[in-house]
């Protein structure tokens, strides 16, 4: 039996390859080593790291390196602190919280704008001002161009003659016409501007508009016709037949549930569509004369809830009931041919500052017999 000796070989092939006559002990330096390329290709491995089956053959010990240090963090230059009164000088418009106009010194104003309704960007605390939405819709093919601003929290009431431009300004807001210029702002968020080439589509928009039509889905029934909007943003199917019901209560056509909309009256089906609008809570919400389908009795009393659930949202309004201007809006904006003529808070309306629609709001003015709207309501 041959002896062991360091250098061992990998196979019998190495020792046919050894001189005739010469001792393999004695030639183990002629032998590949640990390491050393063979002339027949194999690896020399030493006996303490020789492969085991299952094993890679060729894999020998690495010995871990250690992670090069990290590089020293470079000091930042400590600044000298200054006093809070050295911000700005007193006097400066700075230094109460007011915008600059660049060249600094006078505060940053609007020479000329849009038509602005009392209370819009302005509250009790300079440093804190009311947000208001601004529209601006021009569509040249039907002569509109309309441009208004008002406070972004409450209902804006939207009056004029058939044919002013009022829902078409609607179908720009909505998506569904593209006017030739425009814009929509609500507080700090832009819905889409024209100018900067941002028109985003109509189920982007966060609006939601209710028509005079109610346009339920015949195929299904009034919860669901209630849930579709929920459920279309991800609402788990428990968690939005509880807010519909909920709603469809409050507008008192919770009984209706779970009929088919060809079951459901004329003023039903408008509640139902109310209903279905004010569930998903939209970032606008567009009423396009919602309440006239209803009878007289029905009318007061849904009046009476749906200003309850207008409170806090933001919501425009088209009508030609000066009471409903008196329940549901805070601010009223008259359209006449194409254009904004006159914008006020309720109770401020004044047909004498309307323009063109001057006999138009004074004949709307004169249904408002508790002076609500008007502040002269029988001139």
């Amino acid at each position: 039996m041959l002896r062991p000796f360091p250098g061992r070989v990998r196979s019998d092939a190495d020792l046919r390859r050894l001189p005739v006559g010469r001792d393999p002990h004695d030639a183990a330096a002629d032998l590949p080593r640990a390491g050393v390329r063979s002339p027949s290709r194999h690896w020399a491995v030493p006996p303490a790291h020789r492969h085991r089956r299952g094993h890679h053959r060729h894999r020998l010990p690495i010995a871990p390196c250690s992670p090069p240090a990290p590089a020293p963090c470079p000091r930042r230059p400590l600044l000298p602190r200054s006093h809070p009164a050295e911000a700005a000088p007193v006097g400066h418009p700075g230094a109460a919280g007011l915008p600059v106009a660049a060249g600094g010194g006078v505060p940053a104003t609007d020479a000329a704008g849009p038509p602005v309704a009392d209370g819009a960007g302005q509250a009790g605390d300079s440093s804190a001002p009311t947000p208001s939405l601004a529209a601006a819709a021009q569509i040249v093919e039907r002569g509109v161009a309309i441009d208004f601003t008002t406070p972004a929290e409450g209902t804006t009431a939207i009056i004029g003659r058939n044919g002013a431009g009022k829902s078409s300004l609607f179908q720009v807001l909505t998506g569904a016409l593209r006017a030739d210029a425009g814009a929509l702002r609500i507080g700090t968020d832009t819905i889409f501007d024209l100018d900067a080439g941002h028109w985003p589509p109509v189920h982007a928009r966060g609006i939601v508009h209710l028509a005079q039509n109610p346009l339920l889905f015949p195929h299904l029934s009034v919860i669901d016709n209630v849930c579709f909007g929920l459920r279309a943003r991800g609402t788990p199917a428990a968690q939005a037949r509880r807010q519909a019901q909920v709603m469809l209560d409050r507008l008192g056509v919770g009984h209706c549930a779970n009929r088919r909309p060809e079951a459901v009256s004329g003023g039903q089906a408008a509640r139902i569509a109310l209903a279905r609008a004010l569930v998903v809570d939209p970032k606008l919400l567009l009423l396009d004369e919602p309440l006239a389908a209803l009878d007289v009795d029905v009318r007061i009393e849904t009046r009476q809830v749906l200003a309850e659930l207008l409170a806090g949202r933001t919501a425009m309004l088209i009508t030609h009931d000066v009471d409903d201007v008196a329940a549901l809006a805070q601010t009223l904006v008259l359209v006449e041919d194409g254009a904004v003529v006159h914008s006020a808070r309720v109770g401020a309306v004044d047909p004498d500052h309307a323009g063109t629609g001057r006999e138009f709001l004074r004949s709307f003015c004169m249904s408002d017999g508790d002076g609500i709207v008007c502040n002269q309501s029988h001139s």
